[in-house]
């Protein structure tokens, strides 16, 4: 087992943190699960006894990794460094903290939100992770009792349509409308509206017709019946 794969495994193997908290730091996570230090541990022993025996143990350029070995801070920082790398951690400079993969802070509102898919002046908050699904219900209805209006305004008297009431329920269903079908479009994919909007990621998607956090399209994945119901 190479070093890459045994972090790979840890989340699959363990209740990682950052699955339950959004602010749990790396540091958290190995005080919370020793395990995972161990087996590390472990893993850069093996690799330290393997690169002293490729080359002359008396040179300490080439056995330079046994300091790490032999010192816990510098194994511990070796470790945090290793996650860091192959998760994709970024270190917020606002929040003082690292950042989880798509994440993103929010300028308005002061911190880190897992997911994050934009800040919604309406209701004064960020979509991301933990709302977006109260999001897109709030958008599914609002069209939905738009579609009503106008179609009562047309059977009724087409007069309304010229009023204040009118040209706001008009605007209302248009508005709606684009927010309920770009956000089916990008939960199909699994994607945010940020991730969307960032060159590499469109460049990505234009050639391959998907992303890396796609994992299917349908129903089934990423939309679940229960998204369309106001539970």
């Amino acid at each position: 087992m190479t070093l890459e794969s045994l972090f790979h495994s840890i989340p699959q193997e363990y209740n990682h943190p950052l699955r339950n908290n959004k602010r749990a730091s790396l540091e958290e996570i190995l005080l919370e699960f020793p395990q995972i230090s161990e087996a590390v541990d472990k893993e850069l022993d093996r690799i330290d006894l393997e690169n002293c025996h490729k080359y002359d143990s008396s040179s300490e350029e080439n056995c330079s990794d046994s300091l790490v070995r032999d010192n816990p801070e510098a194994k511990r920082e070796k470790i945090i460094r290793d996650i860091k790398d192959i998760y994709g951690y970024k270190y917020c400079n606002i929040c003082k903290r690292d950042k989880p993969p798509r994440a993103h802070h929010c300028r308005l509102c002061g911190h880190c939100s897992l997911n994050f898919d934009h800040h919604c002046p309406i209701i004064g908050s960020c979509i991301g992770k933990y709302n977006r699904r109260y999001f897109f219900q709030m958008s599914l209805y609002c069209l939905i009792s738009c579609i009503c209006c106008m179609t009562m305004i047309l059977f009724t008297d087409l007069s309304l349509i010229q009023t204040v009431a009118g040209l706001w329920c008009g605007f209302c269903l248009i508005f709606s409308g684009l927010s309920v079908f770009s956000q089916l479009y990008l939960m199909s994919y699994n994607m945010t509206t940020i991730e969307y909007l960032k060159k590499y990621n469109w460049v990505l998607f234009k050639q391959t017709k998907s992303l890396c956090y796609n994992i299917g399209i349908g129903m089934e994945t990423h939309l679940k019946i229960s998204w369309f119901v106001p539970i």
